[in-house]
């Protein structure tokens, strides 16, 4: 519930969030709750990063915040005055890459048309999946167990924030990629058709929203995983991911 009094800053006050292209009276701002929970700090109702300005945005396929740099002057020792100098784009720890050159043309199609919050949403969610893939499955993030995990749960995630119809076309025209193979689109394709699943059972149970649903995706992404519902590639063959 928005208050009109109390808890600007929180997330939940009207005002919040009111520069961003995603705000609206009844609801607020969803990328500036995001920004939130990225640890950002709020200034007159723009997210900031502690002692720097900047607000979250997406930017050529990453996520990062506006640095501010002035001209300081000083005189003996003594700040004396400065003056605004330019701004630069600093991306968010861990999206260095930029995802587009990882997205087939149709999927960037696709990207492009959504809102800035589903943007965020998106390369967030997909940063999420790949890190954690990485520290559970170090060296299998290709065609390996590692990668099946990454999948399923950047799947599984991107349902639950962009719904399931629009993470069905984004993950299908992603594997349209011209590097991609046969045998490692019927892999991914697999996978990603299993993370939707596990959102739509643990949203049926009431447990695929709110703060604690990516925790749940990914205990039952690594359950699905290790009970060989996931698949990889060992020997070129397509096989179940079962220990």
């Amino acid at each position: 519930a928005f208050t009109y009094h109390i808890g600007a800053g929180s997330g939940n006050h009207w005002a919040d969030g009111i520069y961003n292209s995603d705000w609206s009276g009844s609801n607020g701002s969803d990328s500036y709750r995001n920004g939130l929970a990225m640890g950002l700090k709020t200034v007159g109702g723009r997210l900031y990063d502690v002692g720097a300005g900047g607000f979250v945005q997406e930017r050529d396929g990453k996520l990062g915040i506006w640095m501010d740099v002035f001209n300081r002057w000083f005189k003996d020792g003594v700040f004396v005055g400065g003056e605004y100098s330019h701004s630069y784009f600093k991306p968010l720890d861990g999206q260095q890459t930029n995802y587009r050159n990882r997205m087939s043309q149709q999927e960037i199609k696709i990207f492009d048309s959504m809102t800035e919050n589903q943007r965020m949403n998106y390369l967030g969610n997909g940063n999420y999946a790949e890190t954690l893939a990485g520290q559970l499955f170090e060296g299998t993030l290709h065609n390996g167990k590692g990668d099946a995990f990454r999948h399923a749960l950047f799947s599984a995630l991107n349902s639950r924030d962009l719904g399931l119809e629009l993470t069905k076309k984004l993950s299908d025209a992603h594997e349209l990629h011209p590097l991609e193979t046969k045998l490692g689109r019927d892999m991914d394709l697999h996978n990603n058709m299993i993370g939707r699943e596990i959102f739509s059972l643990l949203d049926s149970r009431g447990l695929g929203q709110g703060p604690h649903s990516t925790e749940g995706f990914g205990i039952f992404t690594m359950k699905a995983l290790e009970q060989g519902f996931l698949k990889e590639i060992v020997g070129g063959n397509l096989v179940s991911t079962k220990k």
